[in-house]
């Protein structure tokens, strides 16, 4: 049982770190399409 609160301990910041990762890739995508609608419109 203790091994599994380490576990679980361990995992948490792995969870929190790969969902942050996911987002940023993810906003930085939705900005690399915006940025190409945009020029569209412009011309």
């Amino acid at each position: 049982m203790y091994w599994k609160s380490i576990l679980l301990f361990l995992t948490w910041p792995v969870l929190i770190a790969v969902s942050l990762f996911l987002v940023q890739y993810v906003v930085k995508k939705y900005n690399d399409k915006l940025e190409h609608v945009k020029k569209k419109y412009e011309e």
